[in-house]
């Protein structure tokens, strides 16, 4: 238990992106839950998910990775990162039962969904070797300008799924979960210090979650009661110094 779980009574890291069964919802998962929804079951080789960085893809696609299906498609995912994209490159040129796993799988109606939270030659490489493959779908983060990018790339845009920052509303409602999730009191984060917050992080889930712990940890230090616009605006202005 850290300082600022000790200091606010809080029973784990409110903001930590680690947690497992939990998984903010605000509407913009919402639409790309539901946009998923629609492009699975036409069972493209290529989903996009575009965000701008630091916006919760990677969390959104470990939650999808949670899924037994996709309406009535049947599906089986699996979350790679670069270490796993490497490997299972390997055993395609190797040909050591990934194909055969993956025809299997198609044989009793499942298809198969592998997901990457980014955009790299590792991973283009290991899907120019299954492109002939027509039960899998990689479903990949990517950047605005990865999207634009991967037409060169792939030969076409892939379908594209994206995920906006977050409303204000949102804000609001994602500290005030992460707070009661850990047993905390969810009027720490002053409303003024919420939308400060909101304002300066553009709403991207990730940059909230990363600041709202930072004030926590400040607001310890300083025996404060609140964390308030003043809080946000220390920390904002203290970052902004140390990265110039």
């Amino acid at each position: 238990m850290n300082e600022a779980e000790r200091y606010w009574k809080l029973s784990a890291d409110p903001f930590s992106p680690d947690v497992e069964n939990w998984f903010f919802v605000g509407s913009p998962q919402r639409a790309a839950l539901a946009q998923f929804g629609l492009r699975v079951p036409k069972k493209p080789p290529v989903i996009s998910l575009v965000a701008s960085p630091a916006n919760g893809t990677t969390t959104l696609l470990k939650h999808l990775s949670l899924f037994r299906g996709v309406g009535n498609t049947a599906t089986q995912f699996a979350f790679l990162g670069k270490r796993e994209v490497a490997i299972l490159h390997d055993r395609v040129i190797q040909q050591e039962g990934v194909l055969s796993n993956l025809k299997s799988l198609a044989n009793r109606g499942v298809h198969s969904i592998w997901m990457s939270d980014c955009y790299h030659a590792c991973l283009l490489r290991l899907m120019q070797k299954l492109k002939n493959v027509s039960a899998l779908t990689f479903l990949i983060a990517m950047s605005p300008d990865d999207f634009l990018r991967s037409e060169m790339h792939l030969g076409t845009l892939p379908p594209k799924i994206e995920l906006q920052p977050m409303p204000l509303d949102d804000t609001r409602q994602f500290i005030l979960q992460s707070m009661r999730r850990v047993d905390g009191d969810a009027s720490i984060f002053a409303e003024s210090a919420i939308e400060r917050l909101h304002r300066v992080t553009g709403g991207r889930i990730g940059e909230i979650a990363c600041l709202a712990n930072r004030a926590l940890t400040l607001a310890a230090q300083e025996h404060s009661l609140k964390i308030t616009a003043h809080t946000i605006e220390y920390l904002t202005r203290f970052y902004k110094r140390r990265s110039a």
